[in-house]
């Protein structure tokens, strides 16, 4: 339809850059003085973290927080910075449902295996969390890339393993919201069951976080743990690839008794 448009002279299509923070907190304070709010201390930085600083995000969140009176974060009339996560303005969440809907089945089901895999994911992760080939999933992920939803993510690559990232937090949780509570647990014992294979390939099965993405990691690393008593404590610099491809810290090792307590 844009396409039409613009061949038509119709439409201009207008490409906006993510705002920097200053440029966040530039525009807030201008339009919390046109409202003649006070501006919370800290309301900018958690401003620019939920929109991640894009515009219309940004744009959305003001009128939820402080124009439209009926908007999801306000709590008797008033915004409520207080909640300890923001949930999406009813236009933003409008918005990214049409984009996802714009993807065949293939793409929107490997789209919801990247939710529960995290922010950011690797492709042999998510061929083994989607349950698909590695033909299908490639297809997919191109789709997902065409549309971008996803795209590369060159700041997050670990020892040479290219990862991919959503290209908004909000649409990873709106993702993981919407999926089935059946899937989802499906989703999350793959993703366990793939972590595990990655920790015994590495050869180093004490490698792990109890930031684990799921309870099923969490399973799976005491399950680990235990096969590690009587080893030499693992340190930083011995667990190489699977530390640094999820930011994570290695767990000091813990005495058979304690282990046997959780």
């Amino acid at each position: 339809m844009l396409a039409e448009a613009q061949r038509a002279q119709h439409a201009t299509s207008l490409h906006l850059d993510r705002l920097k923070p200053a440029a966040v907190a530039d525009l807030t304070r201008e339009v919390i003085a046109q409202l003649k709010e006070a501006l919370p201390a800290g309301f900018t930085d958690r401003l620019y973290q939920e929109s991640e600083g894009l515009p219309y995000f940004l744009v959305e969140y003001l009128d939820a927080l402080f124009i439209d009176p009926s908007g999801a974060l306000r709590a008797e009339g008033t915004p409520n910075l207080a909640q300890p996560e923001w949930g999406l303005p009813d236009r933003v969440r409008d918005l990214l449902r049409l984009r996802i809907a714009q993807v065949d089945e293939l793409a929107r089901q490997l789209l919801a295996a990247a939710a529960v895999i995290g922010r950011s994911f690797d492709f042999e992760t998510l061929v083994a969390a989607s349950g698909r080939n590695e033909s299908e999933a490639l297809i997919g992920l191109e789709t997902l890339l065409a549309h971008r939803l996803v795209e590369e993510c060159g700041d997050c690559e670990a020892a040479g393993l290219l990862r991919y990232d959503f290209t908004h937090d909000k649409l990873r949780s709106l993702v993981y919201e919407e999926t089935s509570l059946t899937r989802r647990r499906l989703l999350h014992q793959r993703v366990a069951e793939a972590l595990a294979g990655s920790a015994r390939r590495s050869r180093d099965p004490g490698c792990w976080s109890a930031r684990s993405p799921t309870i099923f990691a969490w399973r799976a690393e005491m399950k680990m743990q235990r096969s590690t008593i009587g080893r030499p404590a693992i340190t930083p610099a011995s667990c190489t690839p699977i530390n640094r491809r999820w930011n994570i810290t290695p767990l000091p090792w813990r005495p058979r008794v304690q282990i046997q307590a959780l």
